[in-house]
């Protein structure tokens, strides 16, 4: 009887073990499910940015706070975004050619421009129910565009957006050429923000690269 008994405890911690691997195999599969739909889902978006000539940007407004600049149909939009809390935008821009019209989107009563045919000058606030305001320009005969934006009478160039991965300017006073936004977009994809960061740190920062390559040695091993 003793004997049959330690039979029986051997089979029901053979069984328990069993059971624990087969939910960690569960687990397992179940995490790298995620991984591989994840990647999936982020394909396209890598695609997107890597491989096309898109200059136009994405963002979301009443979440993604500051300046977003892009051009489109041969139009610069410069957008501006608050995080449903108060902000002051304020800005002059100026060029050397004509500004030939200027429309603004979503603009209150309390926001103003000001316009002439080589400069703008604009003030608008932003709150938790009015968090997005733009402008759209439309240009002739011109080689450079000029930026004075501030945020709360700051400057704050991480804030400051251009193009569709969000180059940062760098400095407070910015210019861009005519041809800015088709050149970003033919920059190789490891030149672009923040692409180009992300190498240089990976690069110079041996904790930061270990880091990173046990993160990418345990996807590999989950998958």
């Amino acid at each position: 009887m003793k004997f049959l008994t330690k039979i029986n405890k051997v089979f029901y911690k053979i069984r328990i073990s069993a059971n624990i691997a087969a939910e960690s195999i569960k687990t397992v599969k179940y995490n790298s499910l995620i991984l591989i739909l994840l990647f999936l889902i982020l394909l396209p978006v890598l695609i997107a940015f890597f491989f096309t000539g898109c200059s136009r940007l994405t963002y979301i407004p009443g979440a993604s706070f500051g300046y977003f600049i892009w051009n489109e149909n041969n139009k610069i939009y410069i957008d501006w975004s608050s995080d449903r809390k108060d902000n002051k935008f304020e800005g002059f821009i100026s060029t050397d050619g004509q500004i030939l019209d200027v429309t603004p989107r979503n603009f209150e009563d309390d926001d103003k421009i000001e316009k002439t045919n080589k400069n703008i000058r604009f003030t608008a606030s932003l709150n938790k129910e009015d968090y997005s305001d733009g402008i759209i320009l439309s240009l002739e005969n011109y080689t450079y565009i000029n930026f004075d934006l501030k945020i709360n009478g700051s400057y704050d160039l991480s804030r400051i957006h251009l193009g569709s991965l969000l180059e940062n300017p760098k400095n407070n006073i910015f210019s861009i050429d005519k041809d800015y936004f088709q050149t970003l977009s033919e920059k190789p994809f490891y030149k672009k923000h923040p692409f180009a960061e992300f190498f240089k740190k990976l690069y110079i920062n041996k904790y930061f690269t270990l880091i990173f390559f046990i993160a990418i040695g345990i996807i590999i091993i989950e998958i």
